[in-house]
């Protein structure tokens, strides 16, 4: 019966222990960008970007680009790293960067239009985590100015402005097909039309005609641009007027913009399309101007705390955050006029940060710009975690939007440990929240002594086994196993 018992407890803390000792998978992305290159015309980069979460040395592997699809039409290189090992057939690469770029040069004699496909893959142990391609496409070369026509605009909250674009073809070929593509924050509304679209910062429109070598073309008629109450006020904002051939334009990864309505109309119209066409220098495509929002729109911000409760030793879960609740969204940091949030996470003494936000971070001298800057009176070891919002992936303050920070707490000391979380809208005047009463919250934890001796269930020992963790279900599951292989064990004393 005894060794019934330990067979008992064997299977199910076998069973048990893998789920309890279990990481999240790792997760590989990989992505490849198209290109576009003419024949005698200089390198261009194609982009590759690559992640995986969550991140370790021994997770990173390699990228190996194979090249051999494409020798025939363009020769590509690697990006600068010495690490690379070139071969005819494929490119090796350590993949500790996540955004690199390979060199793309159409080779001589290559066929106007003629495609192939590059392959890059995440290579980890041997095994091929994640794979993408990209498209290398030989086009004619030709050559777009941006006129700048648009100067800086002035506009009430509702209101609407017409903007006015121009593009020259300083080049000697055609160009058949281009794309002007808006880009400014959001909540800036453009009025629809049969060949534009929204995308995530402005709006995109095609324009179906050949440009003749050194002719200059302008919008028909002005683009109405409406400021919705989703845009904070008083503010101003830099927006830009770019010009892409339409090949360009689809190698960015973009759909070709279509809508309803009527069409917006680039004069004078021409004829019809022909091969595909890139730009040889996009450096002159851009028309640059601000767009000011005038009046007050604005949002009220509310700070959300936390209660919980736990032993002595445990470690506990803890989520804080921050709603807007509306109507206006804010992402004006290094903005002229512009308005941002600062929000500062002080854990209850008697605790220890043991996981917090990505979101969330101490005091970093060093920490780069396109953050919201520390408050006054910030330092290292202030015991603060400071949250930001992240610009390049998408602001999330959203109207009607709730962002949360997770904390996990180790908890100290007994007693009712009190903390807080303090937002504050910084900016020109008026400065402040509509309503501030609502813009610090608590965090309050309700500690106990721990169990005899000595911890709880995050991390601390009982009489037999060590738990450690907070899967409770893994944890109950192991206590069932051991109270099953006692009651097997006592149940043997009495026979005996």
């Amino acid at each position: 019966m005894r060794r019934l018992a330990g067979v008992a407890l064997i299977v199910l803390i076998a069973a048990l222990v893998p789920a309890a000792a279990a990481q999240a998978a790792p997760v590989w992305k990989l992505t490849m960008a198209d290109v576009s290159v003419e024949p005698g015309g200089a390198a261009k980069a194609m982009r590759v970007e690559y992640s995986v979460l969550p991140y370790s040395e021994a997770t990173r592997g390699e990228l190996v680009v194979d090249v051999a699809a494409v020798s025939e039409i363009a020769t590509v290189a690697p990006w600068t790293d010495p690490r690379c090992v070139t071969t005819p057939a494929t490119i090796t690469c350590p993949g500790s960067a996540s955004n690199v770029s390979l060199s793309v040069i159409a080779k001589p004699g290559a066929r106007l239009g003629a495609t192939a496909r590059l392959t890059v893959r995440a290579v980890v142990d041997g095994r091929t985590r994640a794979t993408a391609t990209g498209t290398i496409t030989i086009a004619e070369q030709v050559s777009l100015a941006s006129v700048e026509t648009q100067g800086d605009v002035s506009l009430a909250t509702g209101a609407s402005t017409g903007l006015t674009a121009g593009v020259r073809n300083t080049g000697d070929n055609p160009v058949t097909g281009v794309v002007l593509e808006l880009s400014t924050v959001r909540g800036f509304a453009a009025a629809p039309h049969s060949n534009c679209a929204p995308t995530e910062f402005g709006a995109a429109c095609r324009f179906d005609l050949e440009l003749a070598p050194g002719q200059t073309y302008r919008l028909a008629t002005p683009w109405q641009l409406t400021a919705t109450d989703m845009v904070w006020a008083p503010s101003q904002w830099y927006a830009t007027f770019t010009w892409y051939t339409a090949q360009d334009y689809a190698d960015l990864g973009r759909p070709s913009p279509a809508g309803s309505g009527p069409e917006l109309e680039l004069a004078p119209v021409a004829s019809a399309l022909a091969d595909p066409q890139t730009e040889t220098d996009p450096n002159n495509n851009a028309d640059g101007f601000s767009i000011t929002v005038t009046g007050v729109n604005q949002s009220n911000f509310t700070a959300i705390g936390a209660t919980s409760s736990g032993k002595v030793g445990q470690t506990i879960p803890v989520r804080l955050g921050m709603r807007n609740n509306g109507p206006a969204r804010i992402e004006g940091y290094a903005s002229e006029l512009g308005s941002y949030l600062q929000i500062t996470v002080t854990p209850p003494a008697g605790t220890t940060v043991v996981k917090h936000s990505r979101l969330c971070e101490p005091f970093n001298v060093e920490r780069p710009t396109p953050g919201a800057p520390f408050p006054p009176g910030a330092h290292e070891g202030d015991g603060n975690f400071y949250c930001f919002t992240e610009p390049f992936e998408g602001v999330p303050y959203a109207p009607g939007k709730t962002v949360n920070f997770d904390f996990t707490l180790r908890v100290d000391k007994r007693g009712t440990l009190r903390g807080s979380i303090k937002t504050e809208r910084l900016g020109p005047p008026p400065a402040g929240d509509p309503d501030p009463s609502d813009d610090s919250a608590a965090i309050v934890i309700t500690a106990a002594a721990p169990a005899t001796g000595g911890g709880g269930t995050g991390g601390g020992t009982g009489g037999g086994l060590p738990i450690t963790g907070t899967d409770t279900t893994t944890a109950a599951l192991i206590g069932l196993a051991l109270l099953l292989a006692g009651t097997i064990a006592r149940v043997a004393a009495r026979q005996r």
